[in-house]
């Protein structure tokens, strides 16, 4: 839990792992517990309200066809966004 702390303090990030010369598998490590504990958080997140709604009165297919790429647009801008935090 420390390293993913570590990870996502703005000061620090990746490079705090890589200036204190770890060992690559252990930042690789560190790496895959950030990214193990955002995919359980996404997992468990209940859906949008305004979603959920929309899918229950929605009838046609163009709507449900619109909230299934606004879902799936959002999931790849966060992955994006973490990528941009730890490497931009």
């Amino acid at each position: 839990m420390d390293a993913i702390a570590v990870i996502l303090d703005p000061r620090h990030k990746l490079d705090y792992y890589e200036t204190s010369k770890w060992v690559p598998d252990h930042v690789a490590h560190a790496r895959g517990a950030l990214l193990q504990a955002i995919a359980t958080y996404a997992a468990a997140a209940p859906p949008q309200p305004d979603q959920a709604a929309m899918t229950a009165r929605s009838g046609s297919e163009s709507m449900r066809d619109k909230i299934y790429s606004n879902v799936k647009r959002r999931r790849v801008a966060k992955e994006s966004e973490l990528e941009r935090y730890l490497f931009g």
